[in-house]
């Protein structure tokens, strides 16, 4: 969920800063063209084309919680997003991107239940916050879109295994499309917690008795 190049998607000015920030997880990863689209009369209506949203829960989003990373080779930065469990009717997550020990980014993030369908709501750091609507979620997998003016900003997260996860950002503009796609590896969340751990934990005496 994620910081890609700016440059490349100043798609529109009306697609909010909000969303960029989306595009924030993925400024530091290494970017893929998108896949090729059919034209929009091969294609389904989206959600945010006008039709219904999509149907589900954030019931269905076990296999999102966790802590899960991707590290550029291009800029040498990192993305970090750990999700929470669904609980209460929502998931929440915190996105971070950093390179050198300074933080790039980051990004507040939930997806909520709302009737039987389920929003994204994203809030980048400086930024304004956007919220998206479901198009689809299954097993294991979830897509949000967004229309903002003429561009239509969509957003998906599939786990491909237990340890890999692809997020995959597009903007489409009537028949332009652009995106990337982002591998994610799930890493140990107790990472995330060490340093503080370490300053938490006194050092042992020097004459203490080793067990």
């Amino acid at each position: 969920m994620n910081t890609i190049n700016r440059t490349l998607y100043s798609v529109a000015a009306t697609l909010t800063a909000a969303l960029l920030s989306a595009t924030a997880v993925a400024q530091s990863a290494q970017a893929t063209p998108a896949a090729a689209v059919p034209p929009p009369s091969q294609r389904p209506l989206s959600s945010a084309e006008g039709a219904a949203p999509g149907k589900g829960s954030v019931s269905q989003l076990n296999w999102l919680a966790g802590c899960w990373q991707a590290n550029s080779a291009r800029d040498g930065s990192t993305i970090s997003e750990t999700w929470f469990a669904p609980r209460g009717g929502s998931v929440m997550g915190v996105g971070l991107t950093y390179r050198d020990d300074k933080t790039i980014t980051s990004e507040a993030m939930r997806m909520y239940d709302e009737g039987d369908s389920v929003k994204l709501w994203l809030r980048p750091a400086g930024r304004a916050e956007v919220t998206m609507t479901l198009d689809t979620i299954g097993d294991p997998f979830v897509a949000f879109s967004v229309k903002e003016g003429v561009v239509i900003t969509k957003l998906r997260y599939e786990q491909k295994s237990a340890t890999e996860m692809v997020a995959t950002l597009r903007f489409e503009t009537g028949e332009n499309r652009r995106g990337a796609d982002f591998g994610f590896t799930r890493v140990d969340c107790a990472l995330s917690f060490l340093p503080a751990v370490k300053a938490l934990v006194p050092a042992p005496a020097a004459d203490a008795v080793k067990q």
